[in-house]
């Protein structure tokens, strides 16, 4: 798998960008300051990177679909956003209990009953948050990556397959993500480091009062442009890494092939001549014998 530089720059040769763009950038900028349906206005955005990604398995080249059958696009958002949630779910555990170590200083503090014991609470609650903290820390890095990649894989079996099941079968979904290992890596590589580029200088308009006014706009933008190009390098990853996925399977069989029904030849089988009794034996003698 390669990434060229056409790739990243695909959503502009499509003649009709400017209109699709504004679409996208518009819920991309409701997703993030629309807090009250912010979920609601980003789920087609995610149905439309996932669309894309379809497209780009099946063997087409990279291209902004058309914002059409809106139903779709909702229904793919709800699966994307399953399919991340529960992917998610170890790191929202973790973070659960370290939010919860805080917890544990509420019945110190209750229980002092003089400055001093609550100072002893409050001290020993504060080194018990940071060693946990730091334990946490680390074992939320261990786990947070391979979640986090083998979440992007399931989402490309959703895509090529169609069905949410696929996505949680997870012994094909680590089996997938090992055979494509370099395929995946490749396209978190291309599109983190395009999109961090991006949102750097970004984040370098705020510095100016004018420019900063134009923070939301374009971080619509960018939402939008992180969706789409997602959707294609991933839907590579996934292509590259079965070559048949155009079928929509990931291991397709192929239809048996109709054959017609061949006549079986007759053959002719002669029957055995009966034995020759002893009665007739013995006159065919006698009469060799005159």
């Amino acid at each position: 798998m390669k990434i060229e530089w056409q790739l990243f720059r695909f959503p502009f040769d499509d003649p009709k960008w400017q209109g699709k763009a504004l679409i996208g950038g518009l819920l991309g900028i409701g997703s993030m300051f629309l807090f009250p349906i912010s979920l609601v206005l980003a789920l087609p955005l995610a149905g439309y990177s996932l669309r894309l990604m379809r497209q780009v398995i099946q063997g087409s080249e990279p291209a902004l679909p058309e914002w059409d059958d809106w139903g779709e696009l909702f229904t793919d958002g709800i699966k994307a956003w399953v399919v991340g949630f529960v992917y998610s779910l170890p790191m929202l555990v973790m973070t659960c209990c370290f939010y919860g170590s805080f917890l544990l200083m509420i019945p110190l503090i209750a229980a002092a009953e003089d400055s001093q014991v609550m100072v002893l609470a409050l001290t020993g609650g504060m080194v018990l948050f940071y060693v946990l903290f730091f334990v946490l820390i680390a074992v939320m890095m261990a786990v947070m990556l391979p979640t986090f990649y083998f979440a992007t894989v399931a989402l490309t079996r959703l895509a090529a397959t169609g069905s949410l099941n696929s996505a949680f079968q997870f012994g094909e979904v680590v089996q997938l993500g090992r055979k494509g290992f370099s395929n995946y890596l490749l396209a978190c590589i291309g599109l983190y480091g395009i999109v961090g580029i991006l949102s750097v200088a970004m984040m370098a308009i705020t510095y100016s009062i004018v420019l900063s006014c134009l923070y939301p706009v374009l971080m619509g933008g960018l939402m939008f442009y992180g969706a789409v190009l997602g959707g294609a390098v991933f839907g590579k990853a996934y292509f590259h890494t079965i070559p048949t996925a155009a079928s929509g399977k990931d291991s397709p069989t192929p239809a048996p092939a109709s054959t017609a029904p061949l006549k079986e030849k007759t053959e002719t089988v002669e029957k055995p001549k009966k034995p020759r009794s002893s009665s007739t034996r013995k006159k065919k003698t006698e009469k060799d014998d005159e």
